[in-house]
């Protein structure tokens, strides 16, 4: 009983320093709701017919009330909480290793080339049996990924499976601490004309990213280079100071960029612009559905001043920021104390964060906006490109390729045949084939959308008794034409093959700028670079 009332005071205290209550009837109501809450947390515990876990169910009541809200305020326990301390402190070590959960398995996604794990042979496609002797059988990638962090100079054994290989690879990886740069490949590209246009690739806005901006810009830009194109795509964010940094090198000095608004007037801040711009040219963003937060406030404050053309795919949808809060016993809570506002007046939130896409946000539930010169933009589902180009007609054969990491074990297969490949590697006619014969052979099993509704039908058909003879034929028909598909869809494949074998092959400088050359988004770009009036014209519009 007095280690109840214990944890029901020390949920007040927790409480105090959240004076966010619009009136004295907000405190109330606080006081009165959780009286009642510890009062049925306690009987619970306490009287329930069968013994009950006293800290599951108390997680349990947290986390329906944070489902309750956004998908970012979340509660940290005490293990999550030391994984953070580490990061903190800046004495998180890497054993160079991504992973992720693909069929079932944890799998090495990507090493990283500073680290260990690259130079000591672990490949990617290789599945993680076990981790400092833990099995990963029952564990999701986010586990794997906490267990194979720590202090850097220490070790972590790994025990890996390897496609061909008939015993499990044990390694010994020592965790270093990797400086990982922002900017991971910027260089000109020329078109036909041997007209240069300067590229950057932003993966991340980590510290320092501005400079690297700054400097690549210094390095690459000329009175001779077309445009600047900046790729955004796939970068999920960062610090909001570098993302205004990145801005001010484009736009005047004292230039609004993002603002943060939320309950409290503690919470409002204005970011503006610094120093006399570095480029003043044209430029190009190009974002995707991965683009979020510092990405996003990027491409949206320099479409709403009209400075770039952004291109790509309605970006991610991550307009909030969070602040954690500690609590008692080492917990602590990421809360969403105000919103992003970019120059526009617009929130780059996606509405339906919860159940939906971007992609999925239907146009009556956006607010109309204006940039500078007067271009109508869009509130509630990302950013929205001036120009849509990407995967968005992607076929659906394609599409469920893709979920059923058929590229990625493809890719594996071919490397473990002994196959190689470099720079001037090229998808052949004949290496498509082998992917079709290998897509049989493995009886690679793929459903689309037509066949899940065929399925919905059929349950339907047989509960009311009706005959299903007639969706037998339909059912052998998609059969049949998903076979065909997959060739008639060749031009769509073939990239993902390339851009996937290259990665078995080339490290990740390499990587970019070979397989930029052959992004069809980016020649887009390089294209409109060149082509001044169009530039123009789009931002006129």
């Amino acid at each position: 009983m007095q280690r109840l009332a214990l944890v029901a005071s020390l949920f007040l205290i927790a409480a105090a320093p959240f004076h966010w209550f619009d009136s004295d009837d907000d405190y109330f109501a606080i006081r009165k709701n959780f009286e009642i809450f510890g009062s049925i947390y306690e009987d619970l515990v306490l009287e329930y017919v069968d013994e009950v876990d006293a800290e599951r169910l108390m997680r349990a009541g947290i986390e329906a009330m944070l489902k309750e809200l956004d998908p970012y305020t979340v509660f940290f326990d005490e293990a999550t909480n030391e994984q953070i301390d580490i990061a903190v402190r800046g004495k998180t070590g890497s054993p160079g290793i991504s992973v992720g959960s693909i069929s079932g398995n944890i799998v090495v996604l990507a090493p990283e080339n500073a680290a260990g794990g690259y130079k000591q042979g672990i490949r990617t496609g290789d599945v993680i049996i076990s981790i400092d002797g833990t099995s990963l059988e029952s564990l999701t990638s986010a586990d794997a990924r906490n267990m194979l962090y720590g202090e850097p100079g220490s070790v972590v054994e790994v025990i890996v499976q390897r496609s061909g290989a008939e015993d499990l690879i044990p390694f010994t990886l020592l965790r270093e601490r990797v400086r990982y740069n922002s900017v991971s490949y910027a260089g000109s590209i020329e078109n036909e004309s041997r007209e240069s246009t300067a590229y950057i690739k932003l993966a991340r806005f980590g510290k320092g990213a501005s400079t690297e901006v700054r400097n690549a810009l210094d390095s690459l830009v000329s009175p001779t280079t077309n445009g600047v194109i900046l790729d955004l795509r796939d970068n999920p964010g960062g610090l909001l100071g570098e993302a205004v940094g990145i801005v001010s090198l484009f736009v005047p000095s004292g230039t609004p960029v993002v603002s943060t608004i939320g309950r409290t007037t503690q919470t409002d801040q204005l970011y503006k612009s610094s120093g006399r711009p570095l480029y003043e040219g044209k430029l190009i963003v190009l974002i995707n559905e991965i683009s979020a937060s510092a990405s996003e406030i990027v491409a949206g404050a320099l479409q709403d001043h009209d400075r770039a053309v952004v291109m790509g795919t309605r970006s991610f949808g991550k307009g909030l920021v969070q602040v954690i809060k500690e609590l008692p016993f080492n917990t602590s809570l990421k809360i969403t104390t105000s919103r992003y506002y970019i120059p526009s007046g617009r929130s780059i939130q996606n509405v339906l964060a919860r159940t939906a896409s971007t992609r999925d946000v239907p146009r009556h539930l956006m607010r109309e906006f204006k940039t500078d010169g007067g271009r109508i933009v869009f509130d509630g589902a990302g950013i929205e490109p001036d120009i849509n180009a990407g995967n968005e007609n992607e076929a659906e054969v394609v599409q469920a390729l893709k979920r059923r990491s058929a590229f990625f074990e493809f890719a594996n297969h071919y490397r473990d045949t002994g196959a190689t490949a470099d720079e001037s590697f090229t998808v052949t006619d004949s290496l498509f084939l082998q992917f079709q014969d290998w897509l049989e052979d493995r009886n690679f099993v793929f459903e689309t959308n037509a066949e899940r509704q065929l399925k919905n039908v059929r349950l339907a058909f047989e509960a009311g008794d009706y005959s299903t003879s007639t969706l037998d034929e339909v059912e052998e028909r998609l059969v049949s034409e998903k076979r065909i598909e997959v060739q008639r869809r060749e031009a769509q494949i073939k990239p993902y093959l390339y851009r996937e074998i290259l990665g078995r092959y080339l490290d990740d400088r390499t990587y970019t700028r070979t397989t930029t050359n052959s992004d069809e988004l980016v020649l887009q770009s390089l294209s409109l670079a060149t082509d001044p009036e169009r530039f123009s014209q789009i931002l006129a519009q």
